[in-house]
């Protein structure tokens, strides 16, 4: 059975909103274009500037 995943990040961006609130929006961003094949072992990795990465292993030989 073939597994389909679309992997999804949120980017949040901190607004400082008085003192010592915060309020966060979040921007929604699709990290694939194909959701054919296999997509295993997906990982989200996120810096505090606001990059970043989304990697995973597919079973295509390209």
């Amino acid at each position: 059975m073939k597994k389909l995943m679309t992997v999804t990040i949120a980017t949040l961006a901190l607004v400082g909103a008085g003192a010592g609130t915060a309020s966060a929006e979040a921007t929604w961003s699709a990290a694939n274009s194909t959701a054919t094949g296999d997509q295993d072992n997906a990982a989200v990795a996120a810096v505090r500037n606001g990059w970043t990465a989304v990697v995973w292993e597919d079973d295509r030989d390209d």
